[in-house]
């Protein structure tokens, strides 16, 4: 029999048919065995690959998270928390960033572990970097213990960094995209407006938990944290 045909129920009249197709993959037997119940209005029938059917619901893509923006006015470090273990692409913002002292570049350290127990991946970054400003532009020097685009000795300077992070597979390798601009309004020529930008990859010990900012002081501004999950 390559047709079964039902009957329609009520007393009304039509059949309704499940029809074998002209040939199986490899003629192979194929057995399907149905979902234990009706399922939910707008899920989908699914296989297992076995020939187990059951319904299911319709993805609705990646979920966006957003922590609220987080002061910082003091100290040499912020700790950026709340990254969801499942994401696949992770944001940090740092708006209007003011440092104190010398050597004005702001340090980026991913951690990984879980609530009880976390380490800092303090090697194995691969990046290359440069800087675009009014008069030129030039190759930056990088190195493979943090992230970082350089900064300059100045504290008037308001400061805007993006990071984006983008996690390539199962074994906790992610890309790097980070992008600085240094602004001072007062400041004319090449000192007034900067871009530094940082590119490259790196492989964590484990699930990406947490972000470390480092400066020499943080004297003003506000860290965000955006994930896709």
């Amino acid at each position: 029999m390559s047709t079964l045909k039902l009957t329609a129920t009520g007393g009304g009249g039509g059949t309704v048919s499940l029809k074998a197709p002209a040939a199986t993959t490899s003629n192979a037997a194929l057995e399907l065995t149905l979902p234990v119940d009706d399922g939910t209005s707008g899920q989908y029938l699914k296989t297992d690959g076995s020939g187990v059917l059951s319904f299911a619901t319709v993805s609705s893509g990646l979920t966006q998270w957003d922590s609220s923006w987080a002061a910082t006015t003091s100290g040499t470090e912020h700790i950026i928390t709340g990254i969801p273990a499942t994401a696949t692409h992770v944001r940090i913002l740092a708006d209007g960033m003011k440092f104190q002292g010398d050597n004005h570049a702001m340090r980026f350290t991913l951690g990984y572990g879980d609530g009880s127990s976390s380490s800092y991946q303090e090697s194995g970054y691969n990046l290359t970097g440069g800087h675009l400003y009014a008069s030129g532009q030039g190759v930056e020097g990088v190195v493979t213990t943090y992230i970082r685009a350089n900064g300059l000795n100045d504290l008037d300077f308001d400061r805007y960094h993006l990071i984006d992070l983008y996690k390539l597979n199962t074994s906790n390798k992610w890309t790097i995209r980070y992008t600085a601009h240094y602004w001072n309004n007062e400041s004319s020529g090449s000192m007034g407006n900067n871009l530094y930008w940082t590119y490259g990859h790196v492989t964590l010990g484990g699930t990406l938990y947490k972000v470390k900012a480092g400066a020499t002081t943080f004297s003003a501004g506000a860290f965000k944290l955006q994930a896709w999950y």
